[in-house]
């Protein structure tokens, strides 16, 4: 994770750099946490393979109420 920015009581934006060594197709999930540590919104996204080894992409997450955080939960290759 390369930063989070909670925008309002129901959107948290996190940027991401992912590197990959192979161009592959990428699935990254992120989640944001609320001050109770509860997941409180959760974003899958796939990623088309790219020639590009390193690339930073920001992800917004809809939330059920305020979050404080956004974490990376996985980021894997899909076959």
């Amino acid at each position: 994770v390369y930063g989070y920015v909670v925008v309002d009581d129901h959107l948290v934006t996190v940027k991401l750099d992912v590197v990959r060594p192979k161009p592959l197709d990428v699935e990254c999930t992120v989640y944001a946490q609320a001050a109770d540590h509860s997941v409180v919104g959760e974003k899958t996204i796939e990623l088309p393979s790219s020639q590009q080894e390193e690339l930073r992409i920001s992800i917004d997450i809809e939330t059920e109420r305020r979050a404080v955080t956004g974490v990376l939960r996985t980021c894997v290759a899909v076959e």
